[in-house]
């Protein structure tokens, strides 16, 4: 499993120097219909160079808890 880093900085240019990692960037943003496509336990993919793939998820936990925060505010 890839291990993930919680940042605490909004841009990019404050990752601090040992998580700027070589090609890293702007971040990826993820938009409504990409959470809710994922909160369905299907995949998204991108690809910021054309040439290498990246595949993101949504651990069960974390579709649980959304869909808490959704149900919590209807």
């Amino acid at each position: 499993m890839t291990e993930v880093t919680r940042l605490n900085c909004k841009r990019w240019e404050d990752v601090p120097e040992e998580y700027n990692l070589w090609g890293s960037g702007e971040p990826t943003e993820l938009n409504a219909g990409d959470l809710k496509h994922m909160m369905t336990g299907k995949l998204v993919t991108f690809s910021d160079d054309g040439e290498y793939g990246h595949h993101i998820k949504l651990s069960q936990d974390a579709i649980k808890w959304l869909k808490e925060l959704t149900y919590e505010n209807n």
